[in-house]
């Protein structure tokens, strides 16, 4: 949950952490992935449809390959792209936060 997130800045914020666990080595296990699925609250909806578009994209992205981000889009689960992650890196949340592109301070 990502109270006050965008779509588009949660699914950057999934993405660097789907990169973050892909990128390191966990003792007595290796090298680990996941996929997730991102969706956005909506005011109308019940708490178990939010729950349900989250399962559609993650499913959708361990259908595609695993090991990637898929974002529910109200009617269909899409796939983000390096683009999608670039300008919502640069993008403002649902409060009109401006939220820069932080990965270059890791």
């Amino acid at each position: 949950m990502l109270p006050l997130t965008g779509l588009e800045r949660a699914a950057y914020t999934a993405e660097r952490l789907r990169e973050s666990v892909a990128g390191n080595h966990f003792e007595g296990i290796g090298q680990l992935t996941i996929s997730i699925g991102v969706a956005e609250y909506h005011k109308n909806n019940e708490m178990i449809s939010l729950i349900e578009q989250a399962d559609t994209a993650l499913y959708q992205a361990k259908n595609k390959g695993r090991n990637q981000v898929a974002v529910y889009d109200n009617s269909r689960s899409h796939f983000i792209s390096d683009t999608d992650l670039v300008d919502a890196g640069n993008s403002q949340d649902n409060a009109g936060n401006n939220h820069p592109d932080d990965a270059a301070n890791d």
